[in-house]
């Protein structure tokens, strides 16, 4: 998933930007575990008082 300023706007518009920067660097990260040959893990750190993003999280 490439991630253009089309996308970034349209995903903005839709309240789906959040989604989109994770898949990206989930792909990306998969990309860095191929190319380096290396276990790699997405990891994010959320407050607690965002409750929209940690379930965001837990998709």
């Amino acid at each position: 998933m490439a991630f253009s300023r089309a996308a970034s706007t349209k995903g903005a518009r839709s309240g789906n930007l959040e989604r989109q920067i994770i898949a990206w660097g989930e792909e990306r990260m998969h990309e860095v575990q191929q190319e380096r040959g290396v276990r790699v893990k997405v990891r994010a750190d959320a407050r607690d008082d965002k409750a929209g993003f940690i379930a965001l999280h837990r998709k």
